[in-house]
């Protein structure tokens, strides 16, 4: 069997079909005898992407889409954990790979293999530890990672034991690697061979200069793989540079750089291999892994959504939702202010009331004494206010493990209190928008005392449909997790339900127990509703 046929991440550009060979060869009498041209030489194309830039996803995937064509994309993990704003998010990698792209390593954190410190053993552990977690995070995602690039595309060192960069490489579990630069005039070399003797040791074109990729830059190399007996031709790009963009000149400036309209161009010039101003007949498309007849990527996992239900300020009105979590077997975090509790003038919750949901198994947790923005006191003052909250809730048998900033305000000076004051976790008033760069939180929070939640950005009454949309967009943009926030809840047969509705992001009772029902059984696959107090426990 053909490596063509076995592996459907190779486009084709251009092929014979046998209905017109058979048509020639039928049009003259001996016409099998006659010599046959010698087959075009066959030009491996692959396109990778190095460093996971978001410019990429934005302007080279529809690119690549139009024409089918797949490429390989080598990321940074930890770049895309920390939310770097240079590069995709974990969701948008997952796009790339559903549409038969590949994804490849680069390192833990981009550290040149190269380079080396004062303690060659420690440096060399360093370096093993930068490709095998890196590897172990995206294999961690599903990925199926064989394919590295050396940052900075450097590889050619030893370490004193005589063992090298791609020892590492290699030892980490990659079956390739990829360098930057090798083939061209001045090495006498214009292609890989398939398969590679060096596989971990891939080398691509020269750049002739250091500005943007011209089109010429693209297309030469080609073309002289393909006068040269053809071969295996990988080509390296970086960030995807789009006129009108805010960043547009420092793009240009950037190494390994490319205007979208010039890589646009050279995709079409891929697409008319074989015929009139296009690549030369023969040249076909592939992935990394697919020129080393590796074996195809696995289907992602589904990726778990997990929804929090949190209920600030311990409202009289939340006790409601008591039997709504009973009858579907949910729990709920709830946030209280205790001075609100022993006021005891119908406002808030009573302790009866609140020891209730934690034997439910409901999460109870801080909010303050009297819900006072922090930043303004001193630290007496927060004291008073975060410690004593939390000794009301101890004393009243409940075992406070979160707590909410006010507001959603703080700085380093009062997460210490927090954290002082016995509390493992603290939560913000915001942080996670369905229409924003972070629709749900990854799971660990990078900050334990500063993780985030949707808490709406808009007044009036929490809808139905904008619950569902934000789960729906969770579960889209690669899973993670998505506490909500309610405050008032409102139900028609009470007589104060229109001021209840008229107060900050209320929820009407019966849209709760819709979104509840939907949670439930109308939720995408993977879904599930589980306590703040759960998951941070667990993370």
């Amino acid at each position: 069997m053909s490596l063509l046929r076995r592996h459907p991440a190779w486009v084709p550009i251009m092929a014979c079909t046998a209905a017109a060979t058979l048509l020639l060869a039928g049009s003259a009498p001996h016409a099998a005898s006659r010599p046959q041209p010698p087959p075009a030489p066959r030009v491996v194309v692959s396109l990778t992407f190095n460093d996971g830039h978001v410019s990429q996803y934005d302007y080279a995937r529809d690119a690549l889409a139009a024409r089918g064509m797949p490429a390989t994309f080598y990321l940074v993990s930890r770049w895309i954990d920390e939310r770097w704003p240079c590069c995709m998010t974990w969701w948008q990698v997952d796009e790339l790979y559903r549409a038969g792209h590949e994804i490849g390593g680069m390192g833990l954190e981009h550290e040149d293999l190269t380079m080396s410190g004062p303690d060659w053993r420690e440096d060399q552990a360093r370096k093993r530890r930068q490709v095998c977690e890196d590897r172990m995070r995206l294999a961690d995602r599903g990925y199926d990672p064989i394919s590295f690039a050396y940052p900075g595309g450097a590889f050619a060192t030893a370490f004193p034991d005589a063992s090298t960069p791609q020892d590492i490489v290699r030892g980490c579990g990659y079956l390739s690697a990829r360098a930057v630069g090798g083939l061209g005039p001045s090495t006498g070399k214009h292609a890989n061979p398939l398969p590679p003797p060096d596989p971990h040791g891939i080398r691509t074109p020269d750049r002739r200069d250091a500005g943007p990729i011209q089109l010429a830059d693209l297309t030469g190399p080609v073309t002289a793989a393909a006068q040269r007996g053809g071969g295996w031709v990988p080509l390296v790009f970086d960030r995807i540079c789009h006129a009108g963009s805010d960043d547009y000149d420092a793009c240009m400036s950037s190494p390994r750089s490319v205007p979208d309209t010039t890589l646009t161009a050279f995709l079409g010039w891929l697409a008319r291999a074989g015929r009139a101003g296009g690549a030369p007949l023969g040249t076909v498309v592939a992935t990394v892994r697919a020129a080393f007849s590796a074996r195809a990527q696995p289907p992602l996992p589904v990726r778990p959504t997990i929804v929090s239900l949190v209920f600030d300020d311990g409202s009289r009105s939340q006790y409601v939702v008591r039997s709504a979590l009973l009858d579907r077997g949910m729990r709920a975090s709830f946030y209280i202010n205790t001075s609100l509790v022993d006021r005891a003038d119908g406002s808030a919750m009573t302790w009866w009331q609140l020891r209730q949901l934690a034997a439910d198994g409901n999460d109870i947790g801080g909010h303050t004494l009297t819900h006072r923005d922090l930043l303004g006191l001193s630290d007496s003052e927060q004291r008073h206010e975060v410690c004593d909250d939390r000794d009301r809730l101890v004393d009243n048998g409940i075992d406070a493990a979160g707590f909410t900033y006010p507001y959603g305000l703080f700085d380093a000076q009062v997460q210490r209190v927090v954290q002082s004051c016995g509390y493992r976790w603290a939560r913000l008033s915001g942080g996670i928008s369905p229409e924003g760069p972070i629709p749900a939180a990854v799971v660990p929070p990078s900050d334990r005392y500063a993780t985030p939640v949707l808490s709406g950005d808009k007044d009036g009454p929490i809808e139905l449909s904008e619950l569902e949309s934000a789960v729906r967009t969770a579960a889209a943009r690669g899973g993670g997790w998505l506490p909500i926030v309610f405050h008032q809840v409102c139900r028609m047969s009470e007589r104060d339900f229109d001021s209840c509705m008229r107060s900050h992001r209320p929820v009407d009772l019966a849209v709760l127990g819709g979104f509840l029902d939907w949670l439930h059984a109308g939720a995408p696959p993977g879904v599930e509703v589980k306590t703040v107090r759960t998951v941070m426990e667990s993370a």
